[in-house]
């Protein structure tokens, strides 16, 4: 069952255009990464699912809907949590949480409360006395207690630390497995690409790639070279990007359909991220480790 269903959407902002044709679709219980730099339409694509923004033309369809001009209200059925969001309320959080989870028929006061002690967060402050990591914890504690079917996630994981990251990756994970469905725009891929199963990979508005996890890294193979048999000058001669380079080896990354026939000896093939191939189609040369 498709969830979301994005098909040929363009945007302008202002003079400026955001999405140029963007075409994808996130299924039941998926776990989708949005990737690409700042500015490649993440965000937009967000604003857009949740009609805080409309867009120019295509087709938007959340839980089999269409989104025109004319607003359809999931907030009981959506959550989403971005690093602007801000609770400005005259009163303690604890008297916040109790008149906030009456609005949501679906709300898990155990799981709420577990993730508060897990997490070790008071609620005995105002919103705006707390830190930028809990505000955001607090935030996505308040969205999953309210088990929505679709949760949108927006760069809020940078601003955690790494016990934090780990936390909330792990359970946003646990609730696709039980058929939510989540989509996280980010710039932790590391960490991401371990839990979700499906990538969305914009560059300038444009989708480069959206499709399944495996089908992403098909295309590419990582060798492991000796820098014995490997000098930096030696890439103007390959078709590779350099992603990294320690004392000992240097590993490059190579599109399968244009290698060489002759590869220096002794490589040794390892895996391949998202962040391997995220640097690779952006060009990126690590000349410091040269």
């Amino acid at each position: 069952m498709k969830i979301v269903e994005l098909t040929d959407v363009h945007m302008k902002f202002q003079r400026d255009r955001v999405l140029n044709g963007v075409s994808f679709s996130v299924d039941k219980g998926d776990f989708c990464i949005l990737i690409g730099h700042n500015g490649a339409g993440k965000s937009t694509i967000l604003n857009l699912i949740t009609q805080n923004e409309f867009h120019d033309d295509g087709l938007i369809k959340v839980f089999g809907m269409s989104l025109e001009r004319e607003a359809k209200f999931f907030d009981k059925k959506i959550g989403f949590v971005h690093e602007k969001i801000n609770f400005k309320v005259p009163f303690h959080m604890n008297k916040m949480v109790e008149i906030y989870k009456q609005e949501f028929p679906n709300w898990d006061n155990d799981f709420f409360y577990k993730m508060i002690e897990d997490r070790k967060i008071p609620l005995d402050k105002h919103y705006g006395n707390y830190s930028r990591g809990q505000k955001m914890q607090l935030a996505l504690i308040m969205a999953l207690a309210r088990k929505p079917e679709l949760l949108l996630v927006d760069e809020v994981t940078s601003v955690l630390d790494i016990a934090g990251q780990k936390y909330f990756l792990s359970l946003l994970r646990d609730l696709t497995l039980k058929g939510t469905t989540v989509i996280l725009t980010t710039n932790m891929i590391s960490e991401a690409q371990n839990i979700c199963n499906k990538i969305v990979y914009l560059k300038e508005g444009h989708v480069q790639f959206a499709g399944n996890k495996e089908t992403f890294f098909e295309p590419y193979l990582k060798l492991e070279i000796p820098n014995t048999l490997f000098s930096y000058n030696e890439l103007n001669n390959v078709k590779a990007t350099l992603i990294e380079r320690t004392q000992e080896f240097s590993y490059l990354l190579f599109e399968k359909d244009m290698m060489v026939d002759k590869l220096p000896p002794a490589c040794r093939s390892v895996p391949v991220s998202v962040e391997d191939v995220f640097l690779h189609l952006y060009k990126y040369k690590n000349e410091n480790a040269a």
